[in-house]
């Protein structure tokens, strides 16, 4: 399914889901319905049908969040996301060049 189309209906893909799914489940699950790569908006619009997002105002910052840390994911171009098992990982080495400048990746401390 390309970006630009309609993403299939949030009341049939959420229908037996759950609110204790993690968000990278709910993320994944919405870019497979999606067909693979889509836009942020497609991603927003199941996403925010999906029960643990109702009532909340920051249910698309944690789908960004989660495209943006996930290795699952892999950022196309500005606005449009993708599988990271649909690139070659020389296609995904070079998409993620770009990806890290604009999402650095924090190191984690650890705490003794």
């Amino acid at each position: 399914m390309r970006a630009t189309e309609h993403a299939p209906d949030p009341a049939t893909l959420w229908a037996n889901a759950i609110m204790t799914e993690t968000w990278d489940t709910i993320v994944l699950r919405a870019l497979e319905a999606l067909g693979g790569t889509a836009s942020l908006a497609a991603m927003y619009a199941v996403v925010e049908r999906h029960p643990k997002s109702t009532g909340r105002k920051h249910a698309r910052d944690k789908v960004r969040q989660v495209l943006q840390r996930s290795d699952q994911f892999v950022r196309v171009r500005k606005g449009i996301w993708s599988f990271a098992r649909n690139y070659s990982p020389e296609e995904i080495e070079k998409l993620d060049l770009v990806r890290r400048k604009m999402y650095p990746r924090r190191s984690r401390a650890t705490t003794s």
